[in-house]
């Protein structure tokens, strides 16, 4: 069964890429990012065969994001009898699993994460471009 347009779109959110994305003028014409018109392509091109490991990994992403939520709900909560919580500790371990299965996931279609990513550039620290609109 091929990719739903969900799955298409959940694709483009965890590669950081915007909902509703923004096109460029050239030469008069409207045209979308070069990027995005890449990665549609490829994703189009998703194969039968391949389609298994492409929901593994929005599934584990979505995972990543649920329980992420989860930890958020235990903030200030320190000590549950016995039992020591290290909030800090779950949110790194939860935000590098996240950005190891979006990295599966942008090499699964030869390309990278949206470089203007906010979110991309604060989990990695890599530096991002950064521009005004």
């Amino acid at each position: 069964m091929p990719l739903t347009d969900t799955e298409k779109h959940s694709i483009e959110y965890h590669l950081g890429f915007v909902q509703d994305q923004q096109v460029l003028v050239m030469s008069g014409n409207l045209t979308w990012h070069q990027v995005i018109s890449m990665l549609r392509a490829n994703i189009d091109r998703t194969t039968e065969d391949k389609v298994y490991r492409v929901r593994e990994a929005l599934c584990e992403c979505q995972k990543v994001q649920d329980q992420l939520k989860k930890v958020r709900e235990r903030f200030g909560v320190k000590r549950v009898g016995d039992t020591e919580l290290d909030n800090r500790e779950a949110i790194e371990l939860l935000e590098n699993e996240y950005t190891r299965w979006t990295d599966k996931l942008a090499d699964m279609y030869g390309g990278l994460k949206n470089a203007y990513s906010l979110e991309h550039q604060r989990l990695t620290g890599a530096p991002g471009v950064v521009e005004s609109y």
